[in-house]
């Protein structure tokens, strides 16, 4: 008699997540989901910040404090 291979029923992923690691994955999602959010609105604003602080487009895309701004003060 021949020992038979025990079988083994395949668990999905999202079925072996306790609470916590649900957690800690919907965090990250929203991290992401904000975080390209965040590069979409700045496309949508970037023509209002450039007609606001007088810039060019090379230099609304590369901005860095003015002169008159000492780098590392606190505003």
């Amino acid at each position: 008699m021949t020992a038979q291979p025990k079988t083994t029923t395949q668990v999905p992923w999202w079925r072996q997540l306790d609470r916590t690691k649900w957690k800690a994955f919907f965090a990250a999602w929203l991290g992401v989901v904000l975080d390209g959010y965040d590069y979409v609105l700045i496309s949508f604003a970037l023509a209002e910040i450039i007609r606001t602080f007088d810039l060019t487009l090379c230099r609304a895309h590369h901005w860095s404090p003015p002169p008159s701004f000492p780098a590392g003060s606190v505003a």
